[in-house]
């Protein structure tokens, strides 16, 4: 008679990167398939009256070094971010290379993997449709999960995951 393997989980981290940083946990089944949202939120990296701009990635560290810590993900999955919006600016641009620069330290300190996805890409797998705007991933997630999203940061990071998930075979296609 042969061993019993051992019946455990695997976590994946989801991180829209941000001032409103979303995240999220999701695990997969044994066997791949049965993929479970385990948690889901905000890190307010905002900075504060009388506070450097230093002071975010402080923040990010604290926070995301928690869930690293308690979840000990398979791998953390951050939004590759090509270009926010028509009239961000450069100042919009450095704020996501500093908050990705971190996600990529923490994860190295922590000895995680980590790698990027690609909007459209994230949400093709996620939901069906690169092309989904917000408001439908968040409604398509919603549905899927159970989940009652506060914010579009949550539903993205989400998707994040979860389209990674999906893209890897690992999980039960949305």
């Amino acid at each position: 008679m042969g061993r019993k393997k051992k019946s455990t989980r695997v976590n994946v981290v989801g991180i829209d990167p941000g001032t409103k940083c979303g995240w999220s946990i999701l695990s997969i089944g044994p066997d791949g398939g049965d993929v479970k949202l385990e948690g889901y939120g905000v890190f307010d990296l905002s900075v504060k009256n009388y506070e450097g701009g230093g002071i975010q990635m402080i923040r990010l560290d604290e926070k995301l070094s928690v869930v690293i810590e308690q979840f000990k993900p398979k791998v953390v999955v951050y939004e590759k971010v090509h270009r926010h919006g028509e009239h961000d600016g450069i100042e919009t641009a450095h704020s996501y290379g500093r908050v990705q620069g971190k996600i990529m330290e923490i994860c190295e300190r922590l000895k995680t993997p980590y790698t990027v996805i690609g909007t459209k890409k994230a949400r093709k797998f996620a939901v069906g449709n690169g092309n989904a705007d917000k408001e439908k991933t968040m409604k398509v997630l919603s549905e899927k999960f159970d989940a009652k999203f506060l914010n579009y940061d949550e539903s993205d990071a989400v998707a994040i995951g979860i389209g990674f998930i999906n893209m890897m075979g690992w999980g039960d296609e949305a």
